[in-house]
């Protein structure tokens, strides 16, 4: 029996020698919590509404004092064009501009009017599928799809204001070119270019005095406190994104992510 054990201690001793050695883990309970899936890439920051001046007929224009940077208001005088005389074919080409201006500018008011409404009606439907879900008749997913209607229906909203005050400053734009139409040679009439909203020059291509032509861009204005982030995502990643979705920005200087949406 004393034979047995001392076998058996010595075998113990033989196998302890050859097992592995005991490797060290890191030991933590098992528990459940929110669960973030990111789609991570770089974008490229712009004003959100952007207006182009233009010059509405062809001319001198004077010399833009103006600075990229600078604050303007709305209504503000930007630019001024010395308007050579018209032709007969360009004073029937700048009235059917007017014209096609003020279509536009009706169709424009048209369209919010419509956006608006579509607006409330999906803000009403929000609010309704809220309480059904409170009270239990309806899924979760259900005021999802109001939600994301809902905001959907202001970002049409938004792009529909920013078409008509854009269709309101061609107009302007437009009727001020009437002084070109009505001068005659030799005379010093001067076309004033306006500033369509309120907000700060972006960019101007070209400061100097120079001869311009009907159209040519003059500066643009924009709100730089209204800034939207353009990325571009490849199509398998981009049918996962929705409108009103979380969006963390890094890498802007800032030690902190800013918080954003999809719109």
């Amino acid at each position: 029996m004393i034979y047995g054990v001392i076998v058996l201690v010595l075998v113990a001793g033989i196998a302890a020698l050859f097992l592995p050695a005991a490797v060290d883990v890191d030991v933590a309970a098992v528990t459940t919590g929110p669960m973030m899936v990111t789609v991570d890439e770089d974008g490229e920051t712009r004003a959100h509404d952007r207006f182009v001046v233009s010059a509405p007929v062809a001319g001198r224009a004077s010399r833009i004092e103006l600075h990229e940077g600078d604050p303007v208001k709305e209504r503000q005088v930007v630019a001024r064009i010395w308007p050579v005389p018209l032709t007969a074919r360009e004073r029937d080409e700048q009235l059917a501009r007017i014209a096609s201006s003020q279509a536009l500018k009706k169709e424009a008011d048209e369209q919010v009017r419509r956006a608006q409404t579509e607006h409330e009606q999906a803000l009403r439907e929000r609010n309704r599928v809220a309480q059904l879900v409170r009270d239990g008749f309806v899924s979760p997913q259900a005021a999802e799809k109001a939600i994301v209607a809902e905001i959907t229906g202001s970002n049409a909203l938004d792009a529909a204001r920013f078409r008509a005050r854009a269709a309101a400053a061609e107009l302007r734009a437009a009727q001020a070119a009437k002084l070109a139409i009505e001068a005659k040679p030799g005379s010093r009439a001067v076309v004033n270019l306006e500033s369509p909203v309120s907000g700060k020059v972006l960019r101007i291509p070209e400061k100097s005095e120079r001869v311009v032509s009907a159209g040519e861009p003059l500066l643009i204005v924009g709100d730089a406190e209204d800034l939207e982030i353009v990325i571009d995502f490849l199509s398998t990643e981009a049918v996962k994104i929705a409108p009103g979705m979380p969006v963390l920005i890094e890498g802007w200087g800032g030690d902190e992510p800013l918080q954003a949406k999809v719109r």
